[in-house]
């Protein structure tokens, strides 16, 4: 008998659907969820891009989605990861991605002045040429 991390070795659903939640010390209450927004298994897994039926894995609690996933099914619920994932995101895992997220979005505002400059530097003096 093949244990449970070698079959999904074997069908590639490991890699794609997260970590094994050992214990289960994190309880998923991602199909309450479901329910309230009227989405089925089958669209979220299209959604993500996995596998058919590895959502079931994920729904039951034997696995733990990486936190970038869990991040997109929180946005498709409109609930945050924390309260989906009971006991599974830690606050600094949280804080960690919005640090990022700050970062990359004062990145992309620098990026947006400087095209702004180059477009008014492109026209001239600063007019806006309607021509």
């Amino acid at each position: 008998m093949l244990s449970a991390k070698m079959k999904n070795l074997r069908t590639g659903h490991m890699e794609s659907v997260g970590v094994p939640n050992k214990n289960k010390m994190v309880k998923c209450h991602l199909k309450q969820y479901l329910k309230e927004v009227d989405l089925t298994q089958h669209e979220i897994e299209q959604y993500l891009g996995y596998a058919a039926h590895s959502l079931s894995g994920i729904i039951s609690g034997e696995w733990l989605p990486s936190f970038e996933k869990a991040l997109k099914i929180a946005a498709l619920v409109g609930k945050p990861v924390e309260l989906i994932w009971e006991n599974g995101f830690r606050n600094k895992d949280i804080m960690h991605f919005l640090r990022v997220r700050a970062k990359l979005l004062k990145k992309l505002d620098i990026i947006e002045h400087e095209i702004e400059e180059k477009v008014v530097s492109f026209n001239g003096n600063g007019d806006e040429n309607d021509s």
